[in-house]
């Protein structure tokens, strides 16, 4: 005989949820043409290299003080993928500063490539990636000389920051002409929205590749699980309707 069981019930949902996202996942990744909202103001990321270059100043880059495995490091990387190549494309001068020793030797071989790849790699030099320090405020005061040395048209500071941020994004407004600011550090997003001309809130982060690049694998990992998001969504809704009504069918086989 059927039995509901409550306890079971909720793990059965979890798992419906995580399928579905799974199957949005490999059924999005295999089209070839895929959309995404647009993110107000990301295109003007290429004005701003194109800029850099007609002042003859350089576009300086930042994932912040996180390592490889930390999602928006990873993300903010993803960006810079797609910032070198338009600074190379536009003969912009690009530095990046590192934190973590992993993330600066793939920092150097992502803006290497970059430069072979377009047949520049004579262009390329060892002092556009600097690595500054592990240490958290050396690491911002590295920064923030870099920045008042440099004097960078575009300061893109994106991926994961902590207490440091505050003084990256200072220094970089007094010196930069534009600047752009990306984590899902929800105690440094002030900081970043009240000093950057855009700023990449929370789950931007991870959109920003996938609607810069129109890459179907990057859109994928989004859709599917925003997939599970929508459902969970739908069953919170008819729940609460439920419940209004005096049913309470859902709470009771969807609880632990």
């Amino acid at each position: 005989m059927f039995e509901l069981i409550p306890g079971r019930i909720s793990q059965a949902v979890l798992l419906i949820i995580v399928l579905v996202a799974i199957y949005e996942t490999t059924r999005i990744a295999s089209k070839k043409k895929l959309k995404t909202r647009g993110i107000p103001g990301l295109e003007k990321i290429d004005e701003w290299i194109k800029e850099a270059a007609e002042l003859n100043r350089p576009v300086f880059f930042t994932p912040g003080t996180g390592t490889v495995t930390s999602p928006d490091t990873l993300a903010g990387l993803a960006l810079l993928d797609y910032v070198v190549k338009h600074c190379v494309e536009h003969d912009a001068r690009i530095i990046v500063a590192n934190s973590d020793p992993q993330v600066q030797q793939m920092t150097e071989d992502m803006v290497k490539r970059a430069y072979t790849k377009a047949g520049k790699e004579k262009e390329f030099t060892a002092d556009m990636v600097r690595y500054v320090s592990t240490r958290q405020f050396a690491y911002a005061a590295g920064v923030m000389g870099i920045l008042r040395r440099e004097k960078p048209a575009v300061n893109f500071f994106v991926g994961d920051f902590q207490a440091e941020a505050l003084q990256v994004a200072e220094t970089g407004r007094a010196e930069a002409l534009y600047q752009f600011g990306g984590t899902t550090n929800t105690d440094q997003l002030p900081f970043f929205a009240t000093t950057c001309d855009l700023t990449l809130i929370g789950e931007e982060l991870y959109t920003a590749q996938g609607y810069l690049t129109s890459d179907p694998d990057a859109i994928s990992k989004l859709v599917g699980p925003d997939a599970g998001k929508i459902l969970a969504i739908l069953l919170i809704l008819v729940g609460a309707v439920l419940v209004t009504f005096g049913n309470s069918i859902l709470v009771y086989l969807l609880g632990l």
